[in-house]
């Protein structure tokens, strides 16, 4: 069984909140509600900021940097033991003990 971990990015948010003409807005906000009815959310715990600091310090030791945004989605997935899923896999794939996997490939075909 694959655990499935949804984390709502600062795009999707800031979308749904800023002004916007037309149907396109009730549109998005209506698939943003499917997802999180279809989809388990996690909360930010301990162990993900234990994550997120050993994601951080771990690249930066190597002179390796990290935006905090792909740091914290990835410590989520480390957190809860969960498969990323994610086309960007130049910086996640980076991270020490985390499972990722790209289905854009999949998708497009």
């Amino acid at each position: 069984m694959v655990n499935v971990t949804r984390s709502v990015g600062p795009t999707s948010g800031r979308e749904l909140s800023s002004p916007q003409r037309g149907s396109s807005t009730d549109a998005l906000a209506s698939r943003f509600e499917l997802l999180k009815s279809e989809i388990r959310r996690v909360a930010w715990s301990d162990e993900v900021s234990e994550a997120f600091g050993g994601i951080k310090s771990g690249l930066e030791r190597k002179g390796e940097r990290i935006e905090d945004f792909d740091a914290a989605v990835a410590a989520h997935a480390l957190a809860e033991g969960c498969v990323l899923v994610t086309a960007n896999l130049k910086h996640m794939a980076r991270i020490p003990g985390l499972q990722v996997e790209d289905w854009s490939e999949e998708l497009e075909a």
